[in-house]
């Protein structure tokens, strides 16, 4: 009995392995196709990295240093700018001295008017209009130089007197509507330091006085009534005895400067 229950043990086991065999069989072809493949796989062939091309390094624009602008200096507007005249040249002064020439000085005695000229025509006219000559009064330029103004012959044909300015604007005050510009009779300088050797030439006003008058040489003339005279002198010493004789001499100040002999 006992070896017969041995042998049914055994034989269900024997059975159960048959009937075990064709599943395990399946799963072990499924195993075999999965994980034991009949072909290596086909990998492709290892690609270098792609590196993008070398760019150059950006560099910020280089912008010039900014200068804040330069401003003249603000002057006061009751200071005006004036740039000096420019001085003449030591030849030109020495062409200028050689080339100068003297001022004569003439004097119309009845009308008390005293008249001034450069060349040897116009002395020549006033003397043949009655006029006396006086001799020189210093010596101008015939021909521009720089520094130099030309100096103008005005004439008041209502007040029977001649005047002379660089500048009739500047002498406005002098003046008045009757006078006319009859021309400039040469050139004076407007600089005492434009040329070594340089003298003011004064001008004195007389007007209305009906007493003798003595100018310079000693002669004497009865002024009328109404009378103008404008007085050019380079004399310093008679100058001031003019100004300080009582007679009505009035300082008008400095026409121009003129050499005092040539």
């Amino acid at each position: 009995m006992q070896f017969s229950l041995v042998n049914l043990a055994v034989f269900l086991s024997a059975l159960q392995l048959v009937a075990a065999a064709p599943a395990v069989e399946a799963e072990m072809e499924g195993l075999s196709e999965v994980y034991y493949p009949t072909e290596p796989p086909v990998r492709p062939p290892p690609q270098p990295p792609v590196r993008p091309p070398p760019q150059p390094p950006v560099r910020p624009p280089v912008r010039p240093p900014v200068r804040p602008p330069v401003r003249p200096p603000v002057r006061p507007p009751y200071e005006p700018v004036r740039p000096p005249p420019p001085p003449p040249k030591k030849d030109e002064c020495k062409l200028a001295r050689e080339a100068a020439v003297p001022l004569q000085r003439l004097f119309y005695g009845p009308i008390v008017n005293h008249v001034y000229t450069a060349t040897a025509e116009g002395k020549a006219h006033h003397m043949k209009q009655g006029a006396l000559d006086e001799k020189t009064v210093g010596c101008i330029m015939t021909k521009p130089l720089a520094g130099a103004a030309a100096f103008r012959q005005l004439y008041s044909a209502q007040h029977k007197d001649h005047f002379y300015t660089t500048d009739r604007a500047k002498d406005a005050a002098l003046l008045d509507a009757t006078y006319t510009d009859n021309g400039q009779i040469g050139f004076v300088f407007k600089d005492p330091d434009a040329c070594p050797g340089l003298v003011p030439l004064h001008r004195l006003y007389l007007h209305d006085y009906e007493v003798a008058k003595v100018y310079p040489g000693g002669r004497t003339y009865k002024n009328r009534v109404g009378a103008h005279d404008n007085f050019l002198i380079i004399n310093e010493k008679q100058r001031a005895a003019l100004i300080g004789n009582g007679q009505g001499f009035q300082d008008k100040g400095i026409a121009g400067y003129v050499f005092p002999r040539c």
